[in-house]
């Protein structure tokens, strides 16, 4: 359900929450106009929607805004991309897949390029990048990694960013992924290169560093034989970041609540957020729960891991027996600042939407809308 004025949305954004993006449309519209949280602060409601679709979706993802007012929406799941009218309530599809020119399969993101154009972004070995026109017509492909085996392809796939912004010129942009494989094993780096690509030339430049933060998975230890760490899951400090229409790029720091702002001229800001929220602990039976669900998935996480592995390289790998050689992680006590283990952090009309924990986090959803000075503008539950 969307609010009549939704042209104010202007940031096509990839929720990590399945569900979320529908609603979260609905937020962009509210005046943001209001002064600070003070300190006696309280959350202020989502406005009442007016509109909804005649169909529902499985799981929405990206959601892109065109001039007319419509909406592209993309189910993964369903592997369909959507044009929807909240005038009308109705909905159309939008693109084919297939692996022709133009086609898509696996979307991971759909972002605004040249004119009405779209790029369609699949994750994949290799990467693909499908350009459709203003009314879905298939244009070109373009992939990133054009492995020459198997194995390249098993350990050269991270070289390339996981594309997920777009800025007002239709260059998009993605960090690498936060692993590095080899024959040997894979390491975690606690920072990655954020990359822009100009799907018009062959150039991909790297135009900011990005903090990763807390880990929300497993971690693998070097000793021999290994052991494991268990993630904090949705408790970690996750950190984000989002790109504005001008091509400026913002990371929050997720522990401390800090905007990091690098400027087209690679200037660089550090902002931190004039943040008046209370701490919100984490009880020991919640914490209990999250224990013995996160031990457990370290082992599905690694059988699939190497099916993976075994099917990219063509031989059969065994995962290890990992049962107990599992640590627990050490709890942190209260929920981070910023809780971007949840939702992506979003952007519009230079203002940042950032999900932040709240009195009932996770079954309730907290945002607080910052500009680019640090000024928390309204806090919406």
């Amino acid at each position: 359900m969307l609010t009549r004025s939704a042209k104010s949305f202007l940031a096509a954004y990839t929720p990590h929450v399945a569900g979320s993006a529908l609603a979260l449309m609905a937020i962009a519209a509210c005046d943001t106009s209001k002064k600070p949280v003070s300190d006696s602060y309280s959350w202020s409601p989502f406005p009442v929607t007016e509109q909804r679709l005649s169909h529902g979706f499985t799981t929405t993802r990206s959601v892109l805004e065109r001039d007319d007012g419509t909406v592209l929406l993309s189910d993964p799941k369903l592997r369909e991309i959507w044009r929807a009218d909240f005038a009308t309530g109705q909905r159309l599809p939008f693109g084919r897949e297939g692996d022709g020119p133009g086609e898509f399969r696996l979307i991971s993101a759909v972002l605004p390029v040249t004119g009405d154009s779209v790029a369609v972004v699949s994750n994949g070995v290799p990467y693909r990048i499908s350009i459709l026109s203003e009314n879905g017509r298939p244009v070109r492909t373009r992939t990133l990694g054009n492995f020459a085996s198997a194995m390249e392809a098993a350990f050269g796939f991270e070289e390339f960013p996981q594309l997920t912004h777009a800025d007002g010129d239709g260059r998009l942009y993605g960090a690498r992924l936060a692993l590095t494989s080899t024959p040997s094993g894979t390491t975690d780096p606690d920072s990655v290169p954020i990359m822009r690509v100009d799907i018009g030339h062959e150039a991909i430049d790297t135009v900011a560093t990005f903090a990763v933060g807390e880990r929300g998975s497993y971690t693998q230890s070097a000793s021999n034989p290994p052991e494991w760490t268990a993630g904090r899951g949705i408790y970690a400090a996750i950190n984000s970041w989002t790109v504005l229409q001008d091509g400026t790029i913002v990371a929050v720091d997720a522990k401390n609540y800090v905007l990091t702002i690098t400027e087209p001229s690679g200037a660089v800001q550090i902002v931190p957020v004039k943040h008046t929220h209370p701490r919100y602990k984490i009880s020991d039976e919640e914490w209990e729960r999250h224990t013995d669900s996160a031990t457990r998935a370290v082992g599905v996480a690694m059988a699939r891991t190497f099916d993976q592995m075994s099917s990219r390289m063509g031989v059969l790998m065994d995962a290890p027996d990992v049962r107990n050689k599992v640590r627990p992680a050490e709890s942190p006590g209260h929920w981070p600042p910023v809780l971007t283990s949840t939702a992506r952090m979003l952007a519009a009309n230079d203002l940042l939407w950032i999900p932040v924990s709240g009195p009932d986090s996770p079954r309730s959803k907290y945002w607080d809308v910052v500009s680019l000075d640090g000024t928390v503008r309204e806090s919406f539950e």
